[in-house]
């Protein structure tokens, strides 16, 4: 008597994501979000310093701009800048495209993001 073999078809591993699967899948915490905030716009982008670009989430609401790095070891969790302190914005080009936004506060500093595709 021949006893029955079970066939198994082998398992074909999944691939890891891509860095930029996994960052695209990140999401704002809202718990970070101040007062009766609510998201107005959200994108992945990288805020870029004259030494380096810090990929993170930047999100728009009413009131402020969140900039929630996706690096871990950050000094802050997550960068809120209050949209009345905005004195000027201006287009940038990064990286050859036009991908950039920097913002320019009343406190002589600014905020420059790169995003990862243009304005639709």
């Amino acid at each position: 008597m021949m006893t029955p073999t079970l066939r198994c078809r082998p398992r074909t591993p999944t691939p890891p994501p891509t860095p930029q699967e996994h960052e695209e899948g990140e999401l704002f915490n809202p718990g970070w979000l101040e007062d009766e905030e609510s998201v107005v716009a959200e994108a992945v982008a990288s805020a870029v310093s004259p030494l380096a670009a810090q990929p993170g989430r930047a999100v728009l609401t009413q009131q402020r701009v969140y900039f929630q790095p996706f690096n871990l070891h950050s000094a802050a969790p997550i960068q809120a800048y209050p949209l009345g302190r905005v004195v000027a914005v201006a287009r940038r080009v990064h990286q050859l495209e036009d991908l950039g936004l920097e913002l320019f506060f009343s406190s002589r500093h600014s905020l420059y993001l790169a995003f990862r595709q243009p304005a639709a």
